[in-house]
């Protein structure tokens, strides 16, 4: 078993990185062995072939996401539709999305039907294609705060780094109730998507960044080990939702909220900024330092954990409460 812990590792995250990649790739030969057994001329032996021939790290959160939605369509005898979306996935554009990834660069019918996907998702939310020139503006923030936890912490930028490779920015419903900051899943694995439109600061788009970049890291570890193991009909309180989830979706949360106290007090000890930006995250840290509380209390009270679970995230909250709290005289 790999030495997985709280704390980043660069050679941990590039070895989980290359083997979800190497799985979905596996994963998209075998899909395609039996089709081409099928002799239906929607899926062509020339496609199976141009699949094989990709390398590895071709396979991104894109093809991921198609990966998964291509087995739900195939169950309901959907073909013509599953191969559409598989021959979309050879544009040149599909393979080059990579980086900070401009919503326009990605093929629009792949882009819609992520936004789709999201939107009737379990938490009935709402999401759009953000304007160009705001888009714009939020990636060079991004950057910029990108470029501020590379200076603070290194090995957590780097190890974000190796497991998201693509992200991409939307707008969301106005309304909180219809309204998502930002979006990932084990089903576009190495993809993330970050409301661009709610506020404009590196601070938010960063907080994001590392939010999303957390869950990925314990679902490219879920790929192969179990973290948690309560019945996925059970509902907890949660430290980052008003409605109940499960087990696993607590632990997802507490484990959130430890990665951005590891990079938000890195950023406050080690980097320049003015009185503006460092009340915005001392705020932060107060909250996520209060939400952690209700978050550790659940887990510990009734999460079924296996060994590696309880081992990542007892090491995560003993970190939090050896680096220096935030003051309590801030108002929330």
């Amino acid at each position: 078993m790999m030495p997985y812990t709280f704390q980043p590792n660069n050679l941990t995250a590039r070895t989980l990185r290359l083997g979800y990649k190497a799985e979905l790739k596996d994963s998209y030969i075998e899909l395609f062995a039996q089709l081409v057994k099928t002799q239906m001329p929607q899926f062509p032996e020339s496609l199976s072939s141009y699949f094989a021939g990709l390398p590895v790290e071709s396979y991104n959160g894109f093809f991921s996401f198609i990966y998964h939605k291509s087995i739900e369509l195939l169950e309901e005898s959907r073909f013509d539709e599953t191969s559409r979306f598989l021959q979309l996935l050879t544009e040149p554009k599909m393979l080059n999305a990579i980086g900070l990834v401009h919503a326009g660069s990605i093929n629009k019918e792949i882009r819609e039907l992520i936004y789709e996907e999201c939107s009737n998702s379990t938490y009935s939310i709402s999401i759009g294609t953000l304007d160009p020139e705001i888009e714009a503006a939020v990636y060079r923030r991004l950057a910029f705060g990108r470029a501020v936890l590379t200076h603070a912490h290194p090995e957590l930028a780097q190890e974000i780094d190796e497991l998201v490779q693509s992200v991409t920015f939307f707008v969301s419903g106005r309304d909180n109730k219809h309204k998502a900051f930002s979006v990932t899943s084990n089903r576009t694995q190495g993809l993330i998507l970050i409301n661009g439109d709610v506020d404009p600061s590196w601070i938010f788009l960063l907080d994001k960044w590392v939010h999303e970049a957390a869950h990925t890291y314990l679902f490219a570890i879920n790929l192969s080990e179990e973290l948690v193991l309560n019945d996925e009909h059970e509902g907890f309180s949660s430290p980052l939702r008003q409605d109940k989830r499960t087990m696993l979706g607590v632990y997802h949360a507490t484990f959130v909220i430890q990665r951005l106290i590891l990079a938000f007090s890195a950023i406050v000890e080690k980097s320049d900024m003015g009185d503006d930006d460092h009340q915005k995250i001392s705020k932060l840290l107060a909250n996520y330092y209060s939400r952690l509380e209700d978050g550790i209390s659940t887990v510990r009270q009734y999460g079924d954990l296996t060994a590696l679970g309880r081992h990542l995230i007892e090491e995560g909250y003993q970190y939090t409460q050896e680096i220096n709290r935030p003051p309590r005289s801030i108002t929330m």
